[in-house]
């Protein structure tokens, strides 16, 4: 619909209050009370929630249907729809003077724009003067509430094709463990089950020249180094990069960012990766446990802090890529029920994770079974990829839809798709 009225020139801080959160500190989580909101928690990047047992400022509570901002880490706007929590800080409390829903469909245009901005960085900050002088212009309520009805009808459409292409997603994931263990647990799928009992020593039989054996019998196991910020000024320490959690992801690694630690050299020479070396994750999220891949001597000299472990296998009777795949499917599942949780995170013992079983086929076997894993994950791949490009062609619609409602440009017919179409080319 063109724009029938004059937009009035603004600023987004003059579109409403943006009330901070509060910080919580660490000793002030719990497992009881109301959640501490997080930007994770909005982001859905971690399904760990702290919780905090004590009365805050009203400003600070948030009840289903608060617009919330996140203005650090990642930019983002969101709806609450959770139960009554307590707001962390890096996130705005919206009081809106304008309609809740065309502020927060601009809120996603305007954040959108500034996280292009920053040119790609995974970690974004805005000032709060930054933040409210973002220059915006909006009409008057009534066609504020056209805007939103007309916007809210096409984005339903790309929702319902995002589902499709999210649960797609979720279904190749599935197969692609279900391929990884059947050639990793090939016993009828009985194997998954008798790991939960691995403890006990309650495992099922497997193919004849197969054995059950633990992490400790097929690799050498060690924990990381931990940061001292005391002692990085020592004259005597050595700077070398390190790897991190969240350069540890399942089945890849992530090495965008690399950071650096100082450490004493006869650490860094304990530590050093090796090309073959398998990397498991020991703390986090619970379901990020023993997650991890294979190291390729892609950083020269790189060790590991005390949150990964490093698996140096016995590579006569273990191939990395073997070993790595155990870890990543049934194994991640068996250091869940036997890591330990606290209020924030999970984590699994150095002891502990050594005596994860492994079920070792002969090295033909194993070899056999890893060129069919690749040749299966290759397909899925080749389906995963198809399915990016339909959610990054979703996403260019959804930014050119934003951008023709807030210059006045929607009409309410089938020609805004075309219009949309047009502008994400």
């Amino acid at each position: 619909m063109p724009a029938s009225t004059a937009w009035t020139p603004t600023t987004l801080g003059q579109l409403g209050r943006y009330l901070n959160g509060r910080g919580f500190k660490k000793s002030e989580w719990s497992d009881r009370g109301r959640p501490i909101i997080r930007i994770q928690n909005l982001t859905g990047s971690s399904d760990v929630v702290n919780r905090f047992v004590g009365e805050v400022d009203d400003r600070h509570v948030v009840r289903a249907g608060d617009l919330l901002v996140s203005w650090a880490a990642t930019l983002g706007a969101y709806v609450w729809t959770g139960e009554e929590g307590v707001l962390n800080q890096h996130i705005f409390k919206v009081e809106s003077f304008i309609n809740p829903r065309f502020h927060k469909y601009l809120l996603d245009y305007k954040l959108a724009e500034l996280m292009r901005h920053t040119h790609g960085s995974g970690m974004v900050h805005i000032t709060r003067s930054n933040f409210d002088n973002v220059p915006v212009a909006v009409p008057d309520r009534g066609e504020q509430r056209q805007i939103v009805d007309i916007l809210e009808d096409h984005l339903s459409r790309l929702d319902a094709a995002d589902g499709y292409v999210d649960a797609s997603v979720r279904r190749l994931r599935g197969l692609e463990e279900q391929l990884v263990l059947s050639h990793v647990l090939p016993a009828d799928g009985a194997g998954a089950q008798s790991v939960w009992q691995a403890a006990e020593g309650t495992l099922s039989p497997l193919p004849d020249g197969w054995r059950w054996l633990v992490l400790d019998d097929v690799a050498e196991v060690v924990g990381g180094v931990t940061k001292d910020a005391k002692r990085q000024a020592d004259p005597s320490f050595v700077e070398v990069p390190y790897l991190r959690v969240a350069n540890v992801q399942r089945a890849r690694l992530d090495l965008a960012f690399v950071t650096t630690i100082r450490v004493a050299r006869e650490r860094a020479d304990q530590l050093r990766l090796l090309p073959g070396d398998v990397l498991m994750n020991e703390g986090g999220d619970r379901d990020k446990l023993a997650r991890g891949w294979v190291w390729g001597g892609e950083v020269e000299g790189c060790i590991h802090q005390n949150h990964v472990f490093r698996a140096r296998p016995n590579k006569a009777t273990v191939r990395p890529e073997w070993l790595a795949w155990c870890a990543n499917t049934y194994g991640a599942r068996w250091a869940q029920r036997h890591g330990r949780q606290s209020v924030n995170l999970a984590s699994i013992s150095l002891s502990t994770i050594r005596r994860m079983p492994i079920p070792v086929p002969p090295l033909a076997a194993q070899d056999s079974a890893l060129e069919a894993i690749g040749a299966g994950r290759a397909a899925i791949d080749d389906l995963g990829a198809s399915l990016e490009a339909t959610a990054l062609r979703s996403r260019s619609l959804r930014r050119a839809l934003l951008a023709a409602a807030f210059s006045g440009r929607l009409t309410g017919h089938a020609s805004d798709m075309d219009r949309a179409e047009e502008l994400a080319s």
